[in-house]
């Protein structure tokens, strides 16, 4: 028969709630990497120059982007359709980053006639670096609470 003391419960109680801490960091560090990307995209919508073709439209000059470029902004629809949803489980955790925009999927993958404009491949390679030691931060955080 195994007896236990007061400080045996004591880390008991530490070792379940550091289970508890590990996973709620996982879950706000998904949320903040989501975050990041997100504001990545758009900033690299939003810059310029792109060096694509030049169009006229409504009387106003666009340059579009060139293939393996972040798409270039137009009206804004794409960059308001920047999202970011985690999602939680009891074993496991996800973070789902896109873009909702009807067109996004043909930028993302290109069709017969265009090159694909790999705007969320670019966001995540240009955070590539960072993205792990923001998941470290937020879980060594909840751990510290």
């Amino acid at each position: 028969m195994i007896t236990t003391n007061a400080e045996d419960k004591r880390v008991l109680m530490q070792i379940a709630n550091l289970n508890f801490s590990m996973r709620e960091g996982v879950r706000v560090g998904w949320k903040e990497v989501g975050s990041r990307l997100v504001l990545e995209l758009r900033k690299q919508t939003l810059e310029k120059p792109k060096a694509g073709r030049l169009y006229r439209i409504g009387g106003r000059l666009h340059r579009a982007s060139k293939a393996g470029e972040t798409p270039a902004a137009r009206t804004g629809a794409g960059g308001r359709n920047y999202t970011r949803q985690t999602s939680f489980e009891s074993n496991a955790s996800q973070l789902i980053f896109g873009n909702r925009a009807i067109y996004a999927k043909w930028l993302e993958d290109g069709t017969r006639k265009m090159a694909a404009r790999n705007g969320l491949k670019n966001a995540i390679d240009a955070q590539q670096n960072e993205l792990p030691s923001i998941m470290q931060k937020e879980i060594d955080r909840q751990i510290k609470k």
